[in-house]
């Protein structure tokens, strides 16, 4: 419902919306160009890569950022479960919420976070969730499950501000390490500082060209 609405605005305001547009490249400028797989340009004066993982790459970002795998179960629970979104600071780590889906309330059991590549059998992981799950709020029924990834930068914070420092109108917000929905809202309230030229005491934390020699060259990924 809030997606819709802010899409309404946003479109109110002239902006226009390009759905299964696939972008490849960019050209910088002023002003630069986003190239699409189909060969279609989007001509902007700033550009935000804000995909999952950036799609265009010349900062060593493949390097610089690893994935990981988290799962999670939506469940119909026999205990009503209370407002709010909960998670532990222990391990294994569990986080609980609840959402509606066809007018029935289930609750989302989310956990079992592991490097990609480096987990046990996946359904070993659902199994772990389900039994949680049953002692947590005495799961019913198991109606989903799912599985996802996340990418988590050297330094475990994101890489939000200009691309590179030499490119002055192409952007990045990736390496939200599963926090999307706190880094998005920073990651916006600070790119859109930096496009209108604005201070913002959080620019220098977040820099996409920061970079400590130790620790981070320990963890630095090389690919050939």
């Amino acid at each position: 419902m809030y997606l819709h609405f802010l899409i309404a605005e946003i479109v109110k305001m002239g902006v226009s919306i390009y759905e299964q547009t696939v972008a490849v490249n960019i050209e910088t400028g002023p002003p630069c160009k986003v190239e699409t797989k189909q060969g279609h340009q989007v001509t902007a004066r700033d550009v935000i890569v804000c995909s999952h993982f950036p799609f265009y790459d010349n900062r060593f970002y493949y390097s610089r950022m690893y994935p990981e795998r988290s799962y999670l179960l939506a469940v119909e629970a026999e205990k009503p479960f209370p407002e709010g979104m909960y998670i532990n600071i222990d391990d294994p780590k569990r986080s609980l919420r609840k959402t509606v889906s066809n007018g029935k309330e289930l609750v989302l059991i989310g956990g079992e976070n592991h490097k990609t590549g480096e987990g046990e059998d996946t359904v070993n992981h659902y199994k772990a969730l389900a039994a949680f799950a049953d002692e947590t709020v005495a799961a019913k029924k198991v109606c989903y499950h799912w599985s996802a990834q996340d990418y988590t930068t050297l330094d475990k914070l994101p890489y939000i501000g200009k691309m590179k420092a030499s490119d002055e109108h192409i952007y990045v917000a990736a390496g939200y390490r599963k926090w999307g929905m706190t880094s998005g809202i920073a990651a916006a309230r600070l790119l859109s500082d930096c496009i209108l030229e604005q201070d913002n005491p959080y620019q220098s934390l977040y820099a996409p060209s920061r970079f400590a020699a130790d620790p981070d060259i320990k963890k630095f990924y090389y690919c050939e």
